[in-house]
């Protein structure tokens, strides 16, 4: 088996379920020390465990809700990466927040406003604290997921269609302000439609294995970057 990424060190959120849990694994498959960000400790210890009995290297746990976090939280994350791991590779950020469908009239502010953060606001901030720690070892790489469900169907999909088009121009941004100033690579992947938690709220008519495996996609994801 490939190990491309043999001593690197990447940061996942939501590595505790779904695409987050799947990308985790595949990294540490190929040799990366993953630290496993999210808000369950139970979800990310269970990956945690998936990970090392497969004889991958020992994670770190990091327990964080990026929905409420600060930036001094963010802050505080990048001391304790650097203090403890020396450095950072990546980032993939799989933390997702999404509702249900439902028309936007009917979603509660706070809600709308919560699916934002989650899905844009935090990738923002994460990344804009790490950026000096990514760039340190000749330059990291910071992975977008994008839906294209969310992209392609719009009407219903609320807050979380809005917030993945405005990831998709952030990333735009960011790799037009880094050209020439870093060496840190935003990448944006859009896995294949994945037997999800998500992808169950959205299409709750679809049957079990009409949609990838979470770990498969992620292989394929990984492979590709």
């Amino acid at each position: 088996m490939s190990r491309r990424f043999q001593k690197q060190v990447w940061l996942v959120t939501g590595a505790g379920a779904g695409f987050g849990r799947g990308m985790a694994i595949a990294l540490a498959e190929q040799g990366a020390t993953v630290v496993l960000a999210g808000k369950t400790i139970k979800n990310l210890e269970a990956t945690y465990d998936l990970i090392t009995e497969a004889g991958g290297p020992e994670p770190a746990i990091y327990p964080i809700n990026v929905l409420g976090a600060s930036v001094t939280d963010y802050d505080d994350m990048v001391v304790k990466l650097d203090e403890s791991l020396k450095r950072l590779d990546g980032i993939v950020h799989a933390a997702v927040r999404f509702d249900g469908l439902m028309p936007v009239a009917g979603i509660k502010p706070k809600d709308w406003a919560a699916t934002l953060h989650v899905n844009l606001t935090a990738p923002q901030l994460i990344t804009q604290q790490c950026l000096p720690l990514l760039d340190r070892d000749g330059g990291g790489r910071v992975v977008l997921v994008q839906d294209q469900a969310a992209l392609d169907q719009r009407a219903f999909w609320g807050a979380y269609s809005v917030a993945k088009a405005g990831l998709a121009q952030w990333a735009t941004l960011m790799r037009e302000e880094l050209e020439n100033t870093s060496a840190v690579r935003i990448l944006s992947v859009t896995p294949p439609p994945m037997y999800t938690a998500l992808r169950r709220a959205a299409f709750p008519a679809e049957l079990p294995g009409s949609s990838a495996e979470p770990l498969l996609a992620a292989r394929e994801t990984l492979n590709a970057l």
